[in-house]
């Protein structure tokens, strides 16, 4: 009988543990949503994660590509990445996988030669996931032949709004 006992304590206590910690997963997860739907990019890609693994709440394709787009459209680089991922083997779709590669490219190389400078950048990137996907599919693509130094440093002294992209595919 105290056995029983023993063991029924456990499982109370196991149960309630675990639903404490179900319970701040849930907290946490509309908190994320809610600063999603605030506008927060960093939320809108934590968001768009809990729909892709279903985790918390069922998963669900279109809503994990639609808090992607809110995401990349803030320029939050990771949703790039994502993005680019998301059309190459979920949708299988090449054009837009290409286009989320070549954005993902672009703000690496931003971001490296702010910090290394522009010769050391283009050492750098040349090994980057996005540029070896994109040579993968068979596209050439090298950032540095499209935007010059001074470009791409005056956008991230002046904080001016992103360079457009203009480049042309090659394959």
């Amino acid at each position: 009988m105290k056995k029983y006992f023993k063991f029924l304590f456990l499982v109370l206590l196991t149960t309630n543990a675990y639903s404490q910690e179900s319970n701040k997963e849930i907290l946490e997860f509309e908190k994320t949503k809610l600063n999603a739907e605030l506008g927060n990019a960093d939320a809108q890609y934590s968001l768009a994660s809990y729909y892709k693994y279903g985790k918390i709440t069922e998963k669900n394709d279109s809503l994990y590509a639609k808090w992607l787009h809110k995401s990349a459209e803030q320029e939050y680089k990771h949703a790039y990445h994502s993005l680019a991922l998301y059309y190459k083997y979920d949708k299988k779709d090449t054009e837009n996988a290409i286009f989320w590669y070549k954005k993902d490219a672009d703000a690496t190389y931003f971001n490296y030669v702010r910090m290394y400078g522009e010769n050391k950048a283009k050492e750098k990137i040349k090994d980057i996931s996005s540029i070896k996907s994109l040579k993968d599919m068979g596209v050439k693509y090298r950032p540095w032949d499209l935007y010059n130094y001074d470009e791409v440093k005056s956008h991230w002294i002046l904080k001016e709004e992103p360079i457009k992209l203009t480049a042309i595919f090659e394959k």
